[in-house]
């Protein structure tokens, strides 16, 4: 999106690089202490997220004010993905242990992860 703005040239998009997935994260005492909070808040990011897959064109002038991007933009962004919630799965666990593995091997983070032992099932 930045090359638009700035009249750079895009040289990699990361398509095929990576599955940018976002996460939403909890520690196991407020999972274990209020699930049923978590299971609203999933309730609504899925609602919303339906509600952003069927409404670009509201979603790009929302967001383009709010992040200060251009809307062309935003709606670059907007329509590459589809938003969405769905469950960790075994092909996510073994995508994200490999990120992990790699950003140990690089020292951006100090220690090995064992992504199975960090989510909670």
């Amino acid at each position: 999106m930045l090359h638009r703005q700035t009249n750079g040239r895009l040289l990699v998009d990361g398509e095929g690089l990576t599955t940018d997935r976002d996460f939403f994260v909890a520690t196991e005492n407020f999972y274990d202490a209020h699930p049923e909070i978590v299971d609203v808040i999933i309730e609504e990011i899925d609602a919303s997220s339906k509600w952003a897959n069927s409404n670009h064109d509201e979603l790009v002038e929302k967001l383009a004010p709010l992040l200060g991007i251009d809307e062309d933009s935003i709606r670059m962004s907007v329509e590459r993905r589809t938003y969405g919630v769905e469950a960790i799965s075994e092909e996510i666990i073994k995508e994200q242990q490999e990120i992990a593995d790699i950003f140990y091997d690089l020292d951006i983070i100090p220690k090995e992860l064992e992504i199975k032992e960090v989510i909670i099932d």
